[in-house]
């Protein structure tokens, strides 16, 4: 049996047809990542109803196909061409939706951590806190909740009178504070009397003993 090659019935006049409807969409400035989705999923239609158009040609064939495959390819790239830049716009919007949705999550956390004295800097952002589907009643709900655990077993918690904000440590009175580290080497018989030294002072310490 001498099976013909297979090809596109009409095909010049199809990728004609097809050039048209691509032009409407060549060099697209995306603006709105939804409506550019939509665009995006007619492109992807174009390029399953023309490999749907294939299969069907290519089912009582095997090796006779050949010619044809290559015009599908040639049709694809064509869609490829001009989606590709539309799927980089789209990912480029995505992703400043997905910062500006972390820098409201930081400023969120900055402001109730003020309330529990923790430091914000220390309050892990959880990837749900990121995503579009949560609510703001819901989002405050869970901070607070997270923020409620650290002071409870005193995690980023801050000294007493300390708060940090803008990334500075403030004290009640509004001056900017520093954190400074300084080992004192005491006898057991010194260390009452400069604990009690630094308590009148209402300077934060911790003891940890060594040797």
């Amino acid at each position: 049996m001498n099976l013909e090659p297979v090809v596109f019935d009409r095909f010049e006049a199809t990728k004609k047809n097809l050039g048209s409807v691509l032009d409407k969409y060549r060099d697209l400035v995306v603006t709105d990542a939804k409506q550019a989705k939509k665009v995006r999923a007619g492109l992807n239609k174009l390029t399953k109803d023309i490999d749907d158009r294939k299969k069907e040609l290519k089912k009582p064939y095997v090796d006779a196909y050949k010619g044809m495959e290559q015009q599908v390819n040639e049709l694809k790239s064509m869609i490829h061409e001009v989606k590709e830049p539309i799927d980089a716009q789209i990912k480029t919007i995505e992703m400043g939706e997905k910062l500006r949705r972390e820098t409201r999550v930081k400023d969120l956390i900055a402001d109730m951590a003020f309330s529990y004295q923790i430091d914000p800097d220390k309050v892990e952002v959880k990837s749900k806190w990121l995503t579009k589907s949560i609510s703001d009643i819901e989002l405050k709900r869970e901070i607070s909740e997270q923020l409620t655990l650290m002071n409870r077993f005193s995690v980023g918690k801050l000294p007493d009178g300390i708060n940090k904000q803008s990334g500075q440590f403030i004290n009640d009175d509004g001056e900017i504070v520093y954190k400074y580290s300084v080992s004192l080497y005491v006898t057991d018989d010194e260390l009452e009397t400069v604990a009690s030294c630094l308590d009148e002072n209402e300077i934060h310490y911790m003891q940890n003993k060594e040797g």
